[in-house]
């Protein structure tokens, strides 16, 4: 460990310096990072699953389509919500990507012709909707509540609920960036609607599904900075330092970027699982910070140098933190045995995000650390905060056969839920 020391103070400037350079390089990457909301990110590329759906489309067609619903209370039979329904129809037939929209404003309504009892009629099922009377709208109710085809399909049994289907074309529900320009083109349709309307329209299919993955995703990274305030504060609470609270911070920081960079130069997106990565990495990478960081505090503290505080540092945690940190990775890596692509990123990222952090933490911090020229007061701990830890290993020892015996019952009972776990 003496070597390793020397080793690092005769080049602290250079690694201290160095890495983050390479992190930062890395991080340009991040520029190609994607959010991917896709159904198929579940799947793998080879996946039974998805050949067996490719092959169905393939043979019987496209089945992906974006609904609309909306309710009025007062039925759908009125100008003001068959107009809307309408107004929606339309705009949509316009829309890229929409191969056919169905409402009951365009269901093709087949009949007799009263006036020519040879002939059958097949026409849109509302139409000149502002020139309606009550009576044709009675009549084309009365007809709706009672055609099986209509009927649960496009309007409820009650006569209060409709809904408009758009199909996609062929594969679009494939791609995460072609569902959310869909959305976005949608919301503008609706706007106006729901201005003029004041209905509330909700959607649903691949489209919204799709757009709904990624929302939710991104707005989850809105935490990411509220975790690095909150750790840096209770790191500087702890500490009552500037460098006990940035230093283990770099580490964190650190670690994720190379971390979304690997992500991104193997070719994989964002999902609704890697999207939490820094929950993880602000976990692992400040557990193993902090525990060099304080030893090393604890030296100085004591009169040290800070040269021997690294090293007593270092001794006294290499150990423990690299044994931690292999089997935190081997726990996550374990997650690269699902056949589930995201939880196989998942476990990817995270694994790759422990080792980075154990070498950042015994490589770069101590680095960092042995520039840090500051002088400390020498101080010696409280008597009374020198007994505490003593009374607790007491305290264990003694009553070591309680613990061990209440700990098993109490989480005995607690397993008990396991068996209430369903899929």
């Amino acid at each position: 460990m003496k070597r390793y020391i020397e080793f690092l103070q005769k080049f602290r400037w250079f690694i201290a310096i160095g890495l983050p350079l390479i992190v930062f390089a890395l991080a340009f990457n991040l520029k190609y990072l994607k959010m991917d909301g896709s159904y198929r990110i579940w799947f793998a590329e080879d996946s039974k699953i998805l050949t067996d759906y490719d092959n169905f489309r393939s043979t019987f067609g496209n089945d992906d389509a974006l609904v609309i619903t909306f309710q009025d209370k007062n039925g759908i039979f009125t100008k003001k919500a068959l107009q809307s329904i309408d107004n929606i129809t339309q705009a949509l037939w316009k829309m890229k990507y929409i191969a056919r929209v169905d409402s009951i404003t365009n269901y093709q309504y087949v009949h007799g012709n009263p006036d020519e009892p040879d002939d059958i009629v097949v026409e849109d099922f509302i139409k000149h909707i502002q020139d309606a009377t009550p009576t044709y709208l009675a009549n084309r109710k009365n007809i709706a509540v009672n055609d099986p085809l209509v009927v649960d399909g496009f309007i409820s049994r009650d006569g209060t609920t409709t809904m408009i289907s758009a199909r996609l074309t062929p594969k679009v529900n494939d791609n995460s960036d072609k569902s959310l320009e869909i959305m976005k083109l949608v919301h503008e349709i609706l706007a106006p609607e729901i201005e003029r309307t004041g209905y509330k329209y909700w959607l649903n299919g691949g489209p919204a599904l799709n757009h709904a993955f990624v929302t939710i995703g991104m707005a989850d990274m809105v935490f990411i900075p509220i975790i690095l305030i909150a750790s840096i504060l209770l790191l500087l609470l702890l500490f009552r330092r500037i460098s006990g609270a940035l230093i283990p911070i770099g580490v964190v920081i650190f670690t994720f970027l190379t971390v979304l960079a690997i992500q991104v130069l193997l070719g994989y997106k964002l999902n609704n699982f890697t999207i939490n990565l820094p929950v993880f990495i602000v976990a692992i990478g400040i557990a193993d910070a902090v525990h060099i960081y304080s030893i090393w505090l604890l030296h100085r503290k004591e009169g040290s140098e800070n040269i021997i505080a690294v090293q007593q540092s270092l001794t006294k945690n290499f150990l423990p933190i690299f044994l931690t940190s292999l089997t935190t990775t081997i726990g996550f890596a374990t997650l690269t045995i699902s056949e589930v692509i995201p939880v196989f990123t998942l476990g990817v990222a995270t694994a790759s995000g422990a080792v980075l952090a154990f070498i950042l933490s015994v490589v770069w911090m101590p680095s960092v650390l042995l520039i840090l020229k500051k002088e400390f007061k020498p101080s010696k701990v409280k008597s009374v905060e020198e007994k505490k830890p003593l009374q607790y290993g007491k305290f264990i020892v003694k009553h070591d056969k309680k613990i061990a015996i209440i700990t098993t019952l109490i989480f005995s009972i607690i397993a008990i839920g396991l068996t209430k776990i369903k899929v």
